[in-house]
């Protein structure tokens, strides 16, 4: 979400979180100050966004059924502190770890330029993805087949969790069934390489950081999208 400020997870309670999660769809809503020593409450609640449920309350004032809230964008949580409290927590996102702190005057022009760009609104980029929708729903089952062992190879003389290789088996295997339709400046390749990386320095002893920056799977373009990717996950898991 632009234009609005990310809530501090210290201070927030989960039934914001939850609010904040379910006002958007087919985007990111960021969630800021991430720490260790947050409330088991609050953890659990995280993890159960990756899957792509939220809150779960009884609905009093009508039939007194119990509710869940569907959570159909994506979660980005900041903070200096891997998300290692809990391990299923840590299992569930995409860590990325951002150590520079200091940034020349052309780099932070850029950044404000990039800022205001967001501001103006991203909604083009997802009816751009979903023009293609078609295709994704056509090649992505096969293309995910593909990613996976290209990436298993790579991977061959490393132990690492299989929820995190599924994590990032899906978003490589998204990217490369839509590079042909899509104008970004980036190839499968190289993309294989850093991935790679990434996921071995995932198996390092937790540490903090100078800000970090993490992000679940449970970003979606569409809810239909979502079921497809979350039994796609749950695969590759078993």
């Amino acid at each position: 979400m632009h234009g609005v400020d990310p809530p501090n997870l210290g201070v927030t309670s989960v039934p914001a979180m939850n609010d904040r999660v379910s006002q958007a769809v087919n985007t990111f809503v960021v969630l800021d100050e991430y720490k260790n020593d947050l409330d088991i409450r609050k953890i659990a609640y995280l993890k159960g966004l990756w899957g792509g449920g939220g809150q779960t309350k009884k609905n009093t004032g009508t039939d007194g059924m119990a509710a869940q809230t569907i959570v159909s964008t994506g979660v980005v949580l900041c903070g200096q502190d891997k998300p290692t409290q809990d391990m299923a927590l840590y299992t569930r996102v995409l860590f990325l770890a951002f150590s520079k702190t200091s940034f020349s005057q052309k780099e932070k022009s850029r950044y404000e330029d990039l800022v205001a760009l967001c501001n103006l609104g991203l909604t083009h980029l997802t009816i751009e993805i979903l023009n293609h929708r078609e295709l994704f729903e056509k090649n992505f089952s096969d293309t995910y087949s593909i990613v996976k062992r290209e990436l298993a190879a790579k991977m061959e003389d490393e132990t690492i969790h299989d929820r995190i290789f599924g994590n990032w088996v899906i978003p490589l295997a998204t990217f490369r069934t839509l590079e042909t339709v899509l104008d970004v400046p980036l190839t499968i390749p190289p993309s294989l390489i850093l991935l790679s990386r990434e996921c071995m320095s995932k198996t390092s002893l937790p540490r903090k950081v100078p800000r970090s920056l993490t992000f679940g799977t449970c970003c979606k373009v569409s809810r239909r999208w979502a079921s497809a990717w979350r039994r796609r996950i749950t695969a590759s898991v078993i």
